[in-house]
């Protein structure tokens, strides 16, 4: 079982890539469907794709 934060089964990889990843992930404590995307900052050469990721959160925390 792949958890993340202890709170997040990993259902399915979506978009995997060198700058971000994608997952469909159970949240076992509410029992809710949630989709994590994380930033690969260690492969990241144009900070700009740091602004817009920070940007898409902000959309995203407000649906």
């Amino acid at each position: 079982m792949n958890l993340i934060n202890n709170k997040y089964q990993v259902i399915k990889e979506f978009n995997i890539s060198n700058e971000s990843n994608t997952y469909l992930a159970l949240d076992i404590i509410n029992n809710k469907n949630v989709v994590i995307k994380e930033l690969v900052i260690n492969n990241i050469k144009n900070w700009k794709l740091v602004e817009l990721f920070e940007r898409e959160t902000k959309v995203l925390k407000n649906l």
